[in-house]
């Protein structure tokens, strides 16, 4: 991963800039301004969205095991207990906890209690149901990479608080049925100094912060997982299990490799897997390994393992050459095979752009599985253009007439990391739907990597994206 304000050296294919066709969603939002649209999104995300997320609860309905389970969490932070995640997780988000207030926030737009009701479609509401009314949508954000400016602003008092980072999206987040990230990096703040590029050590708060966001399933299997050794490794991997949050990426013992996550939701089995090109430490561990993208018969008999445990199969994929939109062959490669082997859906990351959104059709069963490339950077410190797009997927799965679970729809809420001083002290994400003109005009980035605008962002997307699934969802069978 390349420093905050350096460019990958490796030379990038042009692209000429097309302006994308705006929908009318998209036009409505913009017309009525940033913080009114939000204001209106929110609501119908509520509106739309809750209905479908039936298996989260609020923090007065958690059980008396569930409650006891996170008091006793900081005390158990660098524990070495089994690997709790590897059962198969039922009541998905079960143990969500009431957000706190935030105790930093930086031009975060403020969400009324009360939101009067307005016909505007929100995110959520397309794509195809389920005929027995069953369904899940899955949401993935990208990397989510706290580099200095980051955890020297939520630095407080008692330690970090993260929160306000996500204020803007955490409606989005909450609303998906499960919702899952990519954990750049290690939280091992009990063992040594926090720390940013070129080796990271994120305070374990953060972990707590994508907690409260919504966030069910943790990915911690990617380059720099190791930054801190295998003890890092293994700590960050406790904190989640001891929040309940099951992780994928990092493996205690081959007992533990052998035990699929599985999140379990509106009757739908959904695994989650994690494959990783490269780790910035060469470690070869019997306790606290990755799976490697080039062990390609273990990630085989991982998707299949999976394939024989769940309806669909997530997998996390972290994979080619930072900053560039061009795919390598690898990539290409190993999406097709995976898919081959029984993937459903594979969330990318690692180039710290966002890359290509397609599908691949499965021969054996002709099942539509939405492959991204790479989602780009959730939250960083990166200053260029295209390192502070990225993109919120969100895969709608249903049952079929047969019963067989299938992904049916999806749609991308592109996030925006915003920061106007030079220090990015005040960075905090926006949705693309509540971003405006005079936000962008008012972004750092201008003064550092050329003009920024929603034109410029709209451009960007379209060269990935494409338009049916920005800022709603669509079906695949269109």
């Amino acid at each position: 991963m390349p420093d905050a304000g350096n460019k990958s050296g490796r030379k990038r294919k042009k692209r000429r800039a097309v302006r994308r066709k705006q929908t009318a969603f998209q036009k409505y939002f913009q017309g009525i301004g940033g913080a009114a649209a939000f204001v209106l999104l929110i609501f119908t995300t509520i509106l739309t969205g809750r209905s479908m997320a039936a298996g989260r609860s609020p923090a007065s309905d958690l059980k008396p095991a569930q409650q006891e389970a996170e008091a006793a969490a900081a005390m158990t932070e660098t524990g070495t207990g089994s690997a709790a995640g590897g059962e198969a997780v039922t009541a998905v988000a079960a143990a969500k906890e009431a957000t706190p207030e935030p105790t930093v926030g930086p031009m975060a737009l403020p969400i009324p209690e009360n939101v009067p009701e307005q016909d505007v479609q929100g995110f959520f509401a397309n794509g195809l149901a389920a005929s027995d009314g069953m369904s899940v949508t899955i949401l993935c954000g990208g990397d989510n990479l706290i580099h200095e400016a980051i955890y020297q602003k939520a630095a407080n008092e008692s330690g970090y608080d993260f929160n306000y980072l996500y204020d803007n999206v955490r409606s989005f987040i909450k609303s998906a049925d499960i919702a899952t990230i990519n954990q750049e990096g290690p939280l091992a703040s009990d063992l040594a100094d926090v720390s940013g590029y070129p080796a990271f050590n994120t305070p374990k708060e953060a972990g707590q912060a994508l907690y409260n966001a919504g966030f069910d399933v943790v990915n911690i299997g990617n380059n720099h997982i190791y930054d801190v050794g295998v003890d890092g490794a293994l700590a960050t991997e406790q904190y989640f299990q001891n929040r309940g949050i099951p992780v994928v990426g990092l493996y205690r013992n081959e007992a533990d490799y052998q035990k699929i996550r599985i999140m379990e939701c509106n009757g739908i089995k959904v695994a989650f897997l994690s494959f990783v090109e490269e780790t910035n430490q060469d470690v070869h561990a019997d306790e606290g390994f990755v799976v490697y993208m080039d062990e390609r018969s273990k990630v085989k008999e991982q998707i299949k393992m999976a394939r024989a445990s769940a309806d669909i199969v997530v997998v996390h994929a972290h994979w080619g050459e930072e900053g560039t939109t061009d795919l390598t062959d690898t990539q290409v490669e190993m999406a097709n095979l995976m898919v081959e082997w029984g993937a459903d859906i594979i969330y990318g990351n690692h180039p710290h752009v966002i890359q290509k959104l397609t599908t691949i059709t499965r021969p054996e069963d002709s099942q539509i599985c939405p492959v991204i490339y790479s989602m780009g950077n959730f939250v960083s410190a990166q200053v260029h253009r295209p390192q502070i797009v990225s993109a919120m997927l969100a895969v709608r799965v249903a049952r079929d007439a047969n019963g067989i679970a299938r992904p049916m729809a999806m749609g991308v809420m592109p996030v925006i990391t915003h920061f106007a001083k030079e220090d990015r002290m005040d960075i905090v994400l926006y949705p693309l739907a509540a971003y405006t003109d005079e936000l962008a005009a008012a972004h750092r980035t201008n003064a550092l990597d050329g003009p920024f605008s929603l034109e410029y962002i709209y451009d960007l997307l379209g060269a990935s994206i494409p338009d049916r699934y920005l800022n709603r969802m669509s079906s695949l069978a269109e």
